[in-house]
């Protein structure tokens, strides 16, 4: 059986002393969530605190952004 390894780019970066550009969404939506997935952000933070997203949502901003490859 294959073993499947994640990776977690911030971690990544932040243990090199690199910086991380993470796109911050607060718009419910899984249409810009995958367009900003696209932009090559090293994260993208799903903000439900300060915006209109609730965990319906949320749930289907996080399936947009699992499309993007390398993601």
């Amino acid at each position: 059986m294959a073993s499947l390894r994640l990776t977690n780019r911030v971690l990544d970066l932040w243990k090199a002393k690199q910086p991380a550009v993470t796109a911050w969404m607060g718009i419910g939506s899984s249409l810009t969530a995958e367009a900003l997935a696209r932009q090559g952000f090293d994260a993208c933070l799903v903000d439900m605190q300060h915006g209109m997203i609730d965990e319906g949502t949320a749930i289907q901003m996080f399936a947009a952004i699992a499309t993007v490859p390398g993601r």
